[in-house]
């Protein structure tokens, strides 16, 4: 008897990416005597293209520094970016550091730093042009929603500590800085 099954089916071994994907899951279903359903098949699609495709999440940190000592941090900040040989972002390993100050790839020189991790995230680094910001750009991917939201935080974390170790000399001087 044919039934309609809105739960996990246990199909992990029909979700690797390759081109027989739809027919092998069909062909599987029918034997089981399950009929699928419209909104069953969307949920199977969304985590096979999750899978072959991977989730890609970003984040934009902007850090707001008051006053001429602000702009002075800020250099101070870009500075170490540029100028130490920073190995590791969180738990990734840097594998490539694009100074766009020298003018890469054609394009106009530009106040940006982008770092490339071994894990194909990237952190690209700016001052804003109008205001006393600090951006960092970070983009990751991962297998599924959860891992990219954790490798997101991770490079999140290292990006606070180094900023704030950079920063903040004393509690004082940071209330001055921050908005």
């Amino acid at each position: 008897m044919k039934q309609d099954i809105n739960m996990d089916l246990g199909l992990e071994a029909f979700l690797e990416p390759d081109s027989d994907f739809i027919e092998d899951l069909c062909q599987h279903l029918e034997e089981e005597g399950i009929h699928l359903t419209n909104e069953l098949l969307v949920q199977i699609l969304s985590v096979y293209e999750e899978r072959k495709y991977g989730f890609f999440k970003e984040k934009t940190i902007s850090i707001t520094l008051k006053g001429i000592e602000g702009l002075a941090k800020i250099k101070d900040i870009i500075s170490y970016f540029r100028e130490n040989e920073v190995s590791s972002m969180g738990d990734f390993k840097v594998i490539d550091m694009k100074d766009y100050s020298k003018g890469v790839d054609g394009l106009p020189k530009a106040d940006v730093l982008k770092f490339f991790l071994e894990d194909g995230s990237w952190v690209a680094i700016r001052p804003s042009g109008t205001e006393p910001k600090l951006k960092f750009y970070i983009a990751v991917k991962g297998i599924d929603e959860n891992e990219a939201t954790n490798k997101l935080n991770n490079i999140n974390k290292y990006i606070d500590a180094t900023v704030n170790s950079l920063v903040i000399e004393n509690k004082e001087a940071a209330s001055k800085l921050y908005c």
